[in-house]
């Protein structure tokens, strides 16, 4: 079961925002005061309902006019009319915030929630809640005469939203208390199988041996996480009072990174990351009949640049087998592949954006006209490497040939292997996806390490040019050298063969060293003239120019490139 669209209308600063679809990683980005934590907010407040049970609650407790209520025990899971409502339309006392959520069932939850209900329920589930100066109330939305039978159902279609969905929310204000809440709740999600076992029951006195690996557990899971954005940090634990619900009211965590410390006494990115890698954990050991919806407002808050890469990482880990929906300033943490999952929020409404440029725009990023429309920008190490593929790719495939008329493809050369952790920052940093094309050698694999060290580069987004049989290559030991031998040697008075290349040396050891038998300087000048030479002829020969069996490493890159192109159509 997953949350598939969301439409609010008149909440706070919300008058209108339909059908914003929901997806695995969905973000809501845009500038301050938008609305973006408003809609945030309305998702959060009405799975809050549906989750705690809340509908049972407030049909069997009447409340007062204007009495402030909140969800559970989260004090920021709250409705109040006179600040929820928009002030403008407060001279409607009757007037109400709504919020529709639909929901995405698997074919068994259809079967099962039918049986229950007594009435054929398809993979669509539209429920409809309204939240007045009274209270809450909830409209099953279905066509046709059995919406009428269906609303006499509520709280049995409320009973089985809270027993498939798991919902957590992590504020924007993010106090040691409200830390040690998500805490107490995964905890108690953890060790709630227990309380059912006989000897626990029996023998209180053996609790501690119960649920200490429990604890070890979630504290070793925890820490993994943790340590990917504080290395120094040595040890977590969780310690276990004398009963399972006195750890639920008091559970402690301390942290060790080099003086053992309670949580309570950490800053505020160390609370937060701890809050998310519990989320995590619970993550991973999820009943797979139960789906965890994770709301967070700007995960990046009080966290360095290179922990927010991780934290997108744990992020995605999260919403490959869940939900995840966030609210953020950050174009780390934009969906740059799949701009689809991007909710662009301005002038308080939410729409899906039409394009990468839009997003830049909205986050106030302001870059060269040259590069408004670019989606992906393809890293090489010269301007000779530009050249080559710019023209062998856009030869081969269609795709790739109207992406870089259209300005959506381009290439850029870095100026050599060694600027590539810079230049992945920059165009990342102006919400490009990146393909980096290196000459696969000391240089180039030393460089994709330290990328990768940096958590600046996914294995998805690097090709290292290999031909079989080689230790190290580069681009120009794809081409028959028959092709451009003979004008190198009319330039330069040399008589040089294919036969002379020595099969396991790259392109530019091959040529320094004929060069320097054939008494011939060899300098960066040199290199650049050679290179250039390659370029022009092997551009006029065509595909004809590629060695047969490597051909396929041009297939490769296409098949990549094309990958991307594909995400945005």
């Amino acid at each position: 079961m997953k949350l598939r669209s969301v439409s609010i209308y008149d909440y706070r600063s919300i008058i209108k925002a339909e059908n914003l679809l929901i997806d695995d990683y969905t973000v809501l980005i845009g500038p301050n005061n938008e609305g973006k934590s408003n809609i945030l907010k309305a998702i959060v407040l009405s799975l809050g309902v549906l989750t705690t049970n809340r509908i049972k609650y407030l049909s069997k407790y009447k409340r007062k006019i204007n009495q402030r209520f909140t969800i559970g025990q989260n004090e920021r899971l709250d409705y109040d009319w006179e600040r929820d409502y928009p002030l403008n339309k407060q001279t409607d006392i009757n007037g109400k915030s709504i919020v529709v959520l639909e929901f995405l069932l698997t074919e068994d939850n259809s079967i099962e929630l039918s049986k229950t209900v007594n009435i054929f329920i398809n993979l669509l589930l539209k429920v409809k809640l309204y939240f007045s100066r009274e209270g809450i109330s909830i409209d099953v939305l279905r066509k046709g005469k059995a919406k009428q039978k269906l609303n006499t159902k509520t709280e049995e279609i409320t009973d089985f939203i809270h027993s498939k969905l798991y919902f957590q929310y992590i504020s924007a204000i993010r106090p040691v208390e409200f830390a040690q809440n998500i805490i107490d709740s995964v905890i108690s999600f953890e060790l709630s199988e227990l309380e059912s076992r006989k000897e626990y029951q029996k023998a209180i006195d053996t609790i501690t041996k119960l649920q200490n690996p429990i604890l070890e557990s979630i504290a070793g899971k925890v820490l993994n996480t943790i340590k990917l954005f504080i290395p120094e940090i040595n040890s977590l634990k969780i310690q276990n009072p004398e009963s399972i619900r006195q750890i639920i009211r008091n559970s402690s965590v301390s942290i060790d990174d080099g003086v053992e410390t309670d949580i309570s006494l950490k800053g505020d990115g160390i609370i937060s990351l701890i809050s998310i890698a519990l989320i995590k954990s619970l993550n991973e050991n999820m009943d797979t009949s139960q789906s965890l919806i994770f709301a967070i407002e700007e995960p990046e808050s009080h966290l360095h640049s290179s922990s927010i890469h991780n934290l997108k990482k744990v992020l995605h880990d999260i919403s490959k087998v869940n939900q995840v929906i966030i609210t953020t300033h950050s174009q780390i943490l934009v969906d740059k592949v799949n701009i689809n999952r991007n909710i662009l929020v301005k002038d308080n409404v939410g729409k899906k954006p039409k394009s990468i440029d839009e997003i830049r725009k909205s986050l106030g990023i302001q870059i060269d006209e040259n590069l408004s429309s670019a989606y992906l920008i393809v890293l090489v190490e010269g301007p000779d490497d530009v050249e080559i593929l710019e023209h062998f790719l856009s030869k081969t495939s269609k795709s790739i040939s109207n992406a870089i008329k259209n300005g959506i493809l381009k290439f850029s050369s870095i100026g050599g292997a060694s600027k590539l952790s810079f230049s992945i920052s920059f165009y990342k940093s102006i919400l490009c996806n990146i393909l980096t094309i290196l000459d696969n050698d000391d240089e180039g694999r030393r460089s994709i390490k330290e990328a990768k060290s940096k958590n600046l580069i996914e294995d998805n987004e690097y090709y290292l040019i290999s031909c079989n049989g080689f230790h190290d290559s580069e681009i120009e030991d794809l081409f028959d050298p028959d092709i451009y031998l003979p004008r190198i040697n009319k330039t330069y008075g040399i008589n040089l063969e294919k036969s002379n290349f020595k099969a396991k040396n790259k392109w530019k050891k091959n040529m320094q060293l004929l060069f320097s038998m054939h008494g011939k300087t060899w300098d960066e000048k040199t290199e650049i003239e050679l290179k250039n030479i390659v370029v022009e002829e092997v551009k006029k020969s065509g595909v004809k120019a590629i060695i047969p069996g490597r051909i396929i490493v041009i297939e490769e890159i296409i098949k990549r490139i094309d990958q991307f192109i594909k995400d945005i159509a």
